[in-house]
């Protein structure tokens, strides 16, 4: 009787086993997982100041008064010659995309620009400093010694020039109290030239401008290397 009921619970088993095995194993399905999102990186703008920024060049699309005069004048100090190449006059809305960036002109909303040639045809090594000279306009003194830092562009004009050497730079500077359509002259006064031995070799360059003519000459080609 024993033997029957073991052989039973043996059948029944076996009988079980061979189920397991033939049942199917069961699909399971993946996971979606959640999509991931890729950030592109931009970098900061840059805060260089480039050249094309600080030179006066061809006026940009921007409302306000613009003028801007070529070869007013020229003069020779003991064979050291200095000439206003190029005098831009605006408003500092029509011209605010040239400013130098870290040029700070808060308070000045009439701005101009002067490029100088300084060449020295003498036999002897001579200082001269454009890059200080006093402006008077219509009644308002400006020292360009207060815009030397951010204010140049081109070649350093102010200090010692060799002899057979041409120096080609400028300066930005501002009014603060004069408008644009006051500015019909303009006085640029500059010391005069001196030797190693600080000695003067010639008289003062006193530039004596007359602007009322408006014009808007564009840039000359010996001057768009400042671009």
């Amino acid at each position: 009787m024993q033997r029957l009921i073991g052989f039973i619970v043996l059948l029944a088993l076996i009988s079980i086993a061979c189920q397991s095995a033939a049942a199917p194993t069961p699909t399971v399905q993946p996971t979606a997982l959640p999509a991931i999102e890729f950030h592109t990186f931009t970098p900061e703008p840059t805060l260089a100041v480039t050249a094309t920024e600080k030179s006066p060049a061809a006026r940009p699309t921007l409302a306000g008064e613009f003028y801007a005069w070529n070869d007013l004048a020229t003069i020779d100090g003991g064979g050291v010659t200095i000439q206003i190449a190029r005098l831009v006059l605006a408003d500092k809305s029509a011209v605010e995309m040239s400013l130098p960036r870290m040029l700070n002109l808060d308070d000045r909303p009439v701005v101009a620009a002067i490029i100088f040639i300084v060449q020295n045809s003498s036999d002897k090594t001579a200082s001269v400093y454009p890059d200080q000279a006093t402006v008077v306009a219509s009644g308002e003194q400006i020292d360009l010694s207060e815009f030397m830092i951010f204010g140049d562009f081109g070649d350093d004009i102010g200090g010692e020039i060799f002899p057979g050497v041409t120096k080609i730079g400028g300066m930005w500077f501002g009014f603060r109290r004069t408008p644009v359509a006051a500015i019909q002259n303009m006085l640029i006064s500059i010391h005069a030239p001196i030797d190693e031995s600080f000695s003067r070799i010639g008289g003062e360059y006193n530039f004596e401008l007359d602007l009322s003519q408006r014009k808007t000459d564009p840039v000359p080609e010996k001057l768009k290397s400042l671009q």
